[in-house]
């Protein structure tokens, strides 16, 4: 089964990617699900929700908060339980925070313990998350999963991989990345901590599914990161779903 673990869905300004095109998209890769998020920009969890329910058994549904946010923290918890979605996604970048922002950050990273369920985070080299702050947040909550998005590319890769290799709940997706870095992190990661993500709308699955295949030869290591990995750290299949 291919399943990728890093998509959005849902309008933002300038772009609107809807339920159906997604579906789409997955039915001409032959990919057979997928985590999705709404776009941080504009933040839509009930539109996830709604197309988890319409499809079960191809979309997997991540909330996404704002931690500066007075009601994060209850908007969260409605997510994961009343709406039933699996993960947490967060963006630094887009919201204007360190990770590592322990006053803001922690109470996230609690619900999420709480609830058993990992959380997604930008993880490029710039300044509000660099691969030191997930190592910070990763020490912090080591019954969290925590999934650090595009490898720490451009320039923290190398310390992205330090930090992925000292911490057991700590992982890495391929989304952007250039196949020089994936076959980096492929010669020197455990690769059960390694996930294809696409980063759709932006991001092509073919492409991501192509930049594996270049990346190794080995099949059982190309289904640990087109599938096997993601489902194992959610316990998901369509089986499971409601």
């Amino acid at each position: 089964m291919i399943i990728d673990s890093h998509n959005h869905l849902g309008v933002r300004k300038g772009e609107n990617f809807p339920t159906e095109t997604l579906i789409s998209w997955l039915d001409k890769a032959g990919v057979d699900a997928c985590v999705v998020t709404t776009h941080p920009e504009a933040i839509n969890n009930d539109y996830v929700a709604e197309a988890q329910r319409q499809y079960p058994d191809r979309i997997i549904g991540y909330a996404v908060v704002n931690p500066w946010d007075f009601g994060a923290e209850d908007e969260l918890r409605r997510c994961l339980g009343g709406l039933g979605l699996h993960g947490l996604k967060l963006n630094p970048i887009r919201h204007g925070y360190a990770l590592d922002r322990h006053e803001i950050v922690d109470p996230l990273f609690q619900i999420c313990e709480e609830y058993d369920v990992p959380i997604l985070c930008h993880g490029q080299s710039d300044l509000f998350n660099m691969p030191g702050k997930f190592d910070e947040m990763a020490r912090s909550f080591p019954k969290v999963k925590l999934i650090m998005a595009h490898m720490g590319e451009p320039d923290g890769v190398d310390t992205a991989v330090r930090v992925v290799n000292r911490r057991d709940n700590l992982y890495m997706d391929t989304a952007g990345v250039m196949l020089h870095t994936l076959q980096k992190a492929l010669a020197q990661v455990d690769p059960h901590k390694i996930l294809m993500g696409t980063d759709a709308s932006w991001g092509r699955f073919e492409l991501s599914m192509d930049l594996i295949c270049k990346a190794t030869d080995d099949e059982t290591v190309r289904q640990l990161l087109m599938g096997d990995n993601i489902a194992r750290i959610l316990n998901w299949s369509p089986s499971k779903t409601a």
